[in-house]
């Protein structure tokens, strides 16, 4: 009974590479839109920390740790599509 507890406990925390990594393509996909949307501009934070905590995922998964990396890609999912929202919802910037 406690063998089987600690294997389900250990099963309910692992993340794996691939599904990370194609979490990372998507996410990626979302900070190239909010880019060409002007987040720049228009959410420069949200931008910068949704592109640093993907970079943190893929090095947290080439060393292995996939319980930090799956942290870090919540988070910049979290923040590029808040970066995109963002980018979407901003008023046209004003050229007089």
């Amino acid at each position: 009974m406690r063998a089987s507890l600690v294997v389900l406990l250990g099963l309910a925390a692992c993340h794996s590479g691939p599904q990370i990594r194609a979490s990372g393509d998507i996410i990626k996909t979302d900070i190239e839109r909010a880019r060409r949307s002007n987040a720049l501009r228009c959410a420069p934070r949200e931008l910068a920390s949704a592109e640093a905590n993907l970079d943190f995922a893929l090095g947290e998964l080439d060393e292995g740790n996939s319980q930090r990396a799956y942290e870090h890609i919540v988070e910049a999912e979290a923040m590029a599509k808040k970066a995109v929202a963002s980018a979407v919802t901003a008023p046209p910037a004003r050229w007089w």
